[in-house]
Order: structure tokens, then sequence, then C-alpha cells
């Protein structure tokens, strides 16, 4: 039972991280197209 609890725990915490490293993408990437659209125009 303690084994199947851990591994629970560690997919939930990969799941976590994952979507915490694709929001940090997401915002680097929008920030960077805001940046290169204000030194286009």
């Amino acid at each position: 039972v303690g084994e199947l609890k851990l591994v629970l725990f560690y997919q939930i915490h990969k799941l976590k991280n994952y979507a915490f490293c694709t929001a940090l993408t997401k915002l680097f990437l929008f920030r960077i197209e805001k940046y290169s659209n204000k030194s286009s125009s």
C-alpha cells in the first residue's frame, strides 16, 4: 500500500512539474512575442 501511495505521489508531482514548465514556457514565448512586436512597430 505504501509503495502505491509513493508512486501516485510521484506521478502527481511529475504532472505538476510538467504543468508548471509548460506554463512557464508559454509565458516566456508570450513575452518574446510581445517584445518582438514592440521592437518591430
